[in-house]
């Protein structure tokens, strides 16, 4: 959307607004190559999923857009910005004032199965606020040996994210599959350590920040 208004030859102001959202399920990923066996013969993730009650989508099915999930992915974002900007003179001898104000904020969320899998294994939450301030004042003067411009710039931003990986009550069985992962929890335990769940469901990673920019 866009307003100008001109009461005189010396003045004019025009606004500038717009404003969008996304609100959809979005996204998965299809299977290209499925992995019962890897590269050795040794069995793949995708027979270890299947033992764990999931669903394996055939590479198949690549071009039919088949998924398995354990929920349906959320992703929402919403942009807006608004702009003023006033200019006082377009008179040659005197020069021309601008002055531009800006506002735009950027807002997302997303929550999906990171896994790809009806397994419940991890899950991805993420969130960010993004919001901007701008102010520039300038001074333009024309003559015949020369043009003359003056002003000034601000600038003032403000992020904030936060991101959580959180595993699923079957995380531990998968993970604890691994044989690297299996060896040094019985290295471990031989040498007397208490092994305790090491991925129990529910826990995870958060990580987080906030930046302040002027």
């Amino acid at each position: 959307m866009q307003l100008l208004y001109t009461p005189s030859r010396y003045f004019s102001a025009r606004l500038i607004a717009d404003y969008s959202e996304i609100d959809e399920l979005c996204c998965a990923a299809v299977t290209v190559h499925n992995n019962f066996f890897g590269a050795l013969g040794q069995p793949g993730s995708d027979s270890l999923l299947t033992l764990m009650g999931g669903n394996i989508v055939s590479e198949d099915e690549l071009f039919e857009s088949v998924v398995a999930l354990n929920s349906a992915p959320v992703s929402e974002n919403e942009d807006n910005g608004v702009s003023l900007e006033m200019n006082w003179g377009r008179v040659r001898d005197l020069g021309q004032l601008t002055s531009i104000t800006a506002f735009r904020s950027f807002d997302q969320f997303t929550h999906f199965d990171a896994d790809f899998s009806d397994v419940d294994l991890f899950t991805r939450i993420d969130r960010s606020d993004s919001s901007v301030f701008t102010q520039e004042v300038r001074y333009a003067l024309e003559r015949d040996s020369y043009d003359m411009v003056i002003g000034a710039y601000y600038f003032d931003q403000s992020l904030d994210s936060e991101a959580e990986f959180i595993l699923g009550q079957t995380a531990g069985p998968f993970i604890s599959s691994d044989p690297g992962i299996a060896g040094l929890i019985a290295a471990a335990m031989a040498a007397g350590v208490p092994v305790a769940d090491i991925t129990p469901g529910g826990s995870g990673s958060r990580d987080f920040f906030e930046q302040d920019h002027q």
